[in-house]
């Protein structure tokens, strides 16, 4: 006999399924060849994209939230009945594609913020009235308020992000001073609640440390803390930005470990890219390019003095930056140059033009590490990806009645991550 609410949970996406008319499976991806698989999305439409073809597109919801997807599926939120859903994801060559709901759960207002942890069990939604945890396994959800350790409220979620590598995620919130990183991990360290130190000096009484805030102190409440900018799947160090200032802050120690000139702030801050290889985090904003050596936490090079020809869209590391839709390289003297060695898979046709596609929101997806997928310029917009140990890519994306406006991988395995393109502030 199922309990009442694991019932209503029950009847609720069977009667989603039948009154949505979901689709199922969609068209098999041209070609035969399997993934890794990449979510493109426009505001109204979501496609699978693998180097065999795409399937889809299946509804996505208005109000542009980004999926999230987990190994074996995908979370999505309904703003109009507000709940989360989670819908299979079948990889398999011949039959690829977004299966129909098989969990529903309703939420008290419409979710602003998603992530998932990667097993595809947990869920994290933020809405006006606080955070809420939620596990497919179990009907009852966990919800905490939005307030800091002195009850000082924390305002909005503004945003959410997963960490596999640490089976845990991330909360950048508007006010209150802090982020929080909550751990889904059954075996996690306690974590002690006190007024000054909060860290293993048993200040407080000790809580659970599974999915109990695990508070970052970052600024003087009520002040706003730094604004979440990147993290990296199985790095313990997340990019942020407070004003004129870039910072990497360090999730073990809870503080920042490196600090760097932004774009100087400004009415409208530049889109900072970054990206990172081995030891070196490669990082633009305005006219600034800077590479991090993070095992000392040390500025190696600035080449501030030569600045970009034009905001950066995307870096690779060497640096090749993405301007305008052109690849550009260090010139041998001074300043820069069209670049002559893309990285492996773009075609130089495919980045000659920059007055044709358009991809509104991001122009870049970081993937497991060194993974990255990115449109082109050419007629429509091109999705190109390469991953750890697997060969570059790239597919013609349709033309769509919406710009497109995000990219995530499908994680194939319960801790690889899916980390998403990073939105501009």
């Amino acid at each position: 006999m199922l309990s009442g609410r694991r019932a209503l949970l029950h009847r609720l996406a069977v009667l989603a399924g039948a009154a949505w008319g979901a689709p199922g499976l969609g068209a098999s991806p041209s070609g035969g060849r399997t993934g890794p698989w990449v979510w493109a999305w426009t505001g109204t439409q979501l496609w699978l994209a693998s180097p065999g073809g795409l399937a889809g597109p299946w509804p996505q919801a208005a109000d542009g939230l980004p999926p999230a997807p987990a190994a074996g599926g995908l979370w999505q939120a309904d703003p109009q009945r507000p709940s989360l859903q989670w819908r299979p994801v079948d990889t398999r060559p011949a039959t690829a594609g977004l299966g129909d709901i098989t969990w529903q759960a309703p939420l008290p207002a419409p979710a602003q913020h998603l992530a998932a942890a990667a097993d595809g069990h947990w869920v994290a939604a933020a809405t006006a009235d606080g955070l809420h945890l939620l596990d497919r396994r179990s009907p009852d959800p966990l919800h905490h308020l939005p307030r800091n350790l002195h009850g000082q409220p924390l305002g909005p979620v503004r945003r959410l992000a997963a960490l596999p590598g640490r089976r845990s995620l991330l909360v950048d919130w508007t006010e209150g001073g802090e982020w929080w990183e909550l751990s889904l991990d059954p075996h996690a360290a306690p974590v002690y609640d006190g007024l000054v130190h909060d860290w293993r000096l048993g200040e407080g009484l000790p809580r659970p440390g599974n999915r109990h805030p695990r508070r970052l102190p970052l600024a003087a409440p009520p002040a706003s803390p730094p604004v979440l900018l990147a993290t990296w799947p199985h790095q313990p160090f997340a990019l942020a930005r407070q004003g004129a200032q870039l910072l990497v802050v360090h999730l073990d120690v809870r503080r920042p470990v490196w600090h760097g000139p932004a774009d100087g702030g400004g009415p409208v801050p530049a889109t900072v890219a970054a990206a990172l290889l081995d030891d070196r985090l490669w990082l633009a904003s305005g006219h600034h390019l800077l590479q991090v050596d993070t095992r000392r936490w040390q500025t190696v090079h600035d080449a501030s003095a030569t600045p970009p020809p034009g905001p950066v869209q995307q870096i690779w590391p060497g640096p090749l930056l993405l301007i305008g839709g052109r690849w550009w390289q260090p010139s041998p003297g001074a300043g820069w140059a069209l670049a002559d060695k893309l990285p492996p898979g773009v075609a130089p046709e495919r980045t000659a033009q920059a007055d044709t596609g358009t991809w509104a929101g991001s122009t870049a997806c970081i993937g497991q590490q060194a993974g990255a997928a990115m449109p082109g310029h050419a007629p429509g917009s091109l999705l190109w990806c390469r991953s750890p140990g697997q060969p570059a890519w790239t597919l013609p994306l349709p033309a769509a009645p919406q710009a497109w406006r995000g990219l995530a991988f499908q994680p194939d395995d319960p801790v690889a991550g899916a980390a998403a393109a990073v939105q501009p502030e």
